[in-house]
């Protein structure tokens, strides 16, 4: 689980990056650099949601049999 944090928090830095980086190139014109900053903020944030899935049900799995164990 804690590699899935680490994950997600190096996730969430791309996808802000990405997200800020597409912004400013939208906005000075260059459509092409907006494309491929969109791109790898649009896949990084597939990957964080999917990322936040697996630590909701890790976490529930693991409340489960922590409660099952009592």
């Amino acid at each position: 689980m804690r590699q899935s944090l680490w994950a997600g928090a190096i996730l969430l830095v791309v996808f802000v990056v990405s997200g800020g980086l597409w912004l400013l190139l939208s906005q000075l014109g260059d459509i092409t650099g907006a494309a491929g900053a969109k791109g790898i903020a649009v896949t990084t944030g597939v990957l964080l949601t999917v990322d936040v899935l697996t630590l909701v049900v890790a976490t529930a799995i693991a409340v489960l049999n922590d409660h099952d164990s009592k």
